[in-house]
Order: structure tokens, then C-alpha cells, then sequence
């Protein structure tokens, strides 16, 4: 049992529906949580290897993965991340979704808001709340990736690619992950999660949905649903409107970012300067 792959991120850059077209594919065995937060969050990974492990229900799949997006939001969780899971697997390969980065930013702030975590305006949370830029910072966040395993072991998919031109990310994956074209089904149906409109589980309860994790078996998906979203959802939280940011703001993220996009563009040999 290993894994042989992981969606990395970037947080809301259509990871989750990434995620969910690989898991519809026969060759894959995709975590049974969502974002395990493994090698992110755990503390002595070695000893807990079984639980991670355990995620995975094993049905002679020819590659398991996993996605966590806290993988590439440096430097806010483990900082020995890329080394413990080199230690893991040198050979592993890694997926990494890019999104123009003041939309990012406004889809992270979104969700934070949606989420409870924070209480103010997105004017002043990309002051106050250092992780929704630098999630932004693409070539930060990956370069330690490249340097430790390689830049061929990483696929970088353009968040508009993902949008626009779906049949050419999808060849790009089967070639990447040396599995089947046609394996994936359907994969137009995917839409990237909408937050407008959306209700979030509040923070503070998910202490509880973990504990009550090993009952959900008991009752049907659609039961479930209808009781998370009565007991836990936010309901004055839902984002009715996109927000928006003045072009005074908008820079301040362009130039805290800019580097990283010349980088990146250099770095994969594709012109991300279209952002700026």
C-alpha cells in the first residue's frame, strides 16, 4: 500500500472537482476522506502511517491518491511537509491547480467568511489574514516540490484550462498518471463548486461531525444531508453576492504575487503574465 499521487492544491482552483472525476476513473483508488490532511497536520506521521492507510479501501486499483489543498499553503502548516513525504515516497507525483490569483483570493475569502473563521470585510482580511495571498504564491508554494522530487513529477493545470478546455486536461492526466483516456466518464458533467448561494458547516462543529464520522453509515447519504444542514449549516453566512475588490486592492495582491508569477511562468513554459 502506497500513494501514488496527490492533488496539492491550489485551494479553490477547482481541486474538489478535480478530484471528483478521478474518482470515477477504474484505475484509481481516491481517499475515502476527502482531504485527509495527512503529512499537513499530522504529528509524528510515521506512527500514524496505518491510519492513513486506512483511508483507502484498496479494491485492486492500479494507483491510490489523495488531495489536500494545505499542502501548498506555506507556511502555515508543517514546515518539514515535502521531506516527510519524500521519506513517504520519492516517486510520488503531484497535481497542482492554478486560478488568477485576486480571484483565488476572493473565492478563499468567501470561504473563510462562509466558514466563520473570520468577521470582516475582504478588504481587510487580505491585510489581516496572511494565508489568502499567500496561498496566491504558486511558484513559492511548489517550489520546494520541484526541488525534492523533481519538476516532471508535477502537473500544473491552469484553472481557465480546467473551464474552457476540458478534453485537453484530461489528456493530460491519463498521459501524466499512465492511465487510461478512456476511463474518464462524464467528465464535462464536473463543475467547479459554486460558493455564491452555498451554506458552509461552521467551524466550531467540526469537532463534532468527526466524532460522529464512524456513524454515518447508519443512515442514507440524503438523510445525512438534512441533518448537517439543519444542525450545521450557517444558514446568515451564504455569500449572496460575489465581492468585489477596487484596483487599489487588486494590486496590493498582484504585486505581493508578481514574482511568483514570472517564476511560474518561466519555470513550466507557460505565459501566467496574462493575470497581471
Amino acid at each position: 500500500m502506497i500513494v501514488d499521487f496527490m492533488i496539492i492544491g491550489a485551494m479553490k482552483s477547482g481541486t474538489s472537482s478535480l478530484r471528483n472525476i478521478l474518482k470515477k476513473h477504474p484505475e484509481i483508488e481516491f481517499s475515502v476522506k476527502e482531504e485527509p490532511h495527512f503529512f499537513s497536520k499530522t504529528n509524528n506521521w510515521k506512527s500514524n502511517l496505518e491510519s492513513y492507510h486506512k483511508l483507502f479501501k484498496l479494491k485492486n486499483k492500479k494507483l491510490c491518491g489523495e488531495g489536500s489543498t494545505t499542502y501548498t499553503q506555506y507556511p502555515h502548516f508543517n514546515l518539514e511537509l515535502w521531506n516527510d513525504i519524500y521519506d513517504y515516497n520519492k516517486n510520488i507525483k503531484f497535481i497542482y491547480m492554478v486560478r488568477n490569483p485576486v480571484e483565488r483570493a476572493i473565492s478563499h475569502y468567501m470561504h473563510l467568511y462562509q466558514r466563520g473563521k473570520i468577521n470582516c470585510t475582504i478588504e481587510k482580511a487580505i491585510k489581516q489574514y496572511p494565508e489568502i495571498i499567500n496561498t496566491s504564491r504558486y511558484y513559492t508554494q511548489l517550489k520546494p516540490f520541484i526541488e525534492l522530487f523533481g519538476i516532471e513529477k508535477i502537473l500544473l493545470i491552469d484553472f481557465d484550462d480546467f473551464i474552457n478546455h476540458r478534453e485537453f486536461v484530461i489528456n493530460n492526466l491519463a498521459y501524466f498518471l499512465e492511465i487510461s483516456k478512456k476511463g474518464f466518464v462524464n467528465y464535462d458533467d464536473e463543475h467547479s463548486n459554486k460558493t455564491i448561494g452555498n451554506y458552509k458547516i461552521n467551524y466550531k462543529y467540526d469537532f463534532l461531525i468527526k466524532l460522529l464520522s464512524p456513524y454515518k453509515r447508519l443512515f442514507s447519504k440524503n438523510i445525512r444531508r438534512k441533518v448537517v444542514k439543519l444542525f450545521f449549516y450557517t444558514k446568515k453566512r451564504a455569500v449572496a453576492n460575489k465581492p468585489s475588490l477596487n484596483k487599489k486592492n487588486k494590486n496590493i495582491i498582484l504585486n505581493l504575487v508578481r514574482s511568483d508569477i514570472n517564476d511560474l511562468s518561466y519555470a513550466f513554459g507557460k505565459d501566467f503574465t496574462k493575470w497581471l
